[in-house]
């Protein structure tokens, strides 16, 4: 069990480091008004496509977001206050689905000056060994219109559809529609 928690904790808190380094992006009232709406009718739809992008983690290791994947994703994109919710998804979704999805994190940096990204950048890349993609200008995070201040959760098919967005710190409610979304992911396919 202990060495369970000591994985966990490796993909928990190099999320939390990066995402404290940023300050919370702004956000402006449309914006805010979609995401609300989001928000408050997380039913599961394949009508939402995943925007491709290419961002380096702390490493320098490139890693490139396109479709089709392997694996269903989560992927979570946190700014300096989101960063605080980050661990509440990540535990139980590694807890329960082991390698069978892939946990993805974009910390939104947009706030760091470009003078401090060296300085940034090093300080991860030595507090954190599972790779977190660096979203410096915050185009990663402007595309999947998130939220500013929360963790936002996406549940990307392997063709790239989004069929769940959900924001905030996870509570039970919010765990149990996540884990119903990727287990009907997971489900075979049947010819009707």
């Amino acid at each position: 069990m202990a060495l369970v928690d000591q994985q966990i904790g490796r993909c928990a808190r190099p999320l939390l480091l990066l995402a404290l380094l940023a300050a919370a992006s702004p956000c402006d009232e449309a914006l805010e008004k979609a995401v609300t709406s989001q928000a408050a009718n997380p039913e599961p739809a394949d009508t939402s496509r995943a925007p491709e992008f290419e961002l380096q983690d702390q490493f320098g290791t490139t890693h490139q977001y396109a479709y089709p994947r392997e694996k269903v994703a989560v992927l979570l994109i946190a700014d300096k206050e989101g960063s605080k919710q980050v661990s509440t998804w990540v535990v139980p979704l590694h807890e329960r689905f082991q390698d069978r999805i892939d946990i993805d994190g974009v910390a939104d940096l947009s706030a760091v000056p470009a003078f401090l990204r060296g300085t940034v950048r090093f300080f991860i890349k030595r507090s954190a060994e599972h790779p977190i993609m660096l979203d410096w200008d915050g185009a990663v995070c402007g595309d999947f219109v998130c939220a500013p201040g929360k963790v936002n959760v996406f549940v990307v098919n392997k063709d790239g559809g989004i069929c769940l967005t959900l924001q905030g710190a996870a509570n039970d409610s919010l765990l149990k529609q996540l884990y119903a979304e990727i287990d009907r992911l997971h489900r075979p396919k049947t010819d009707t």
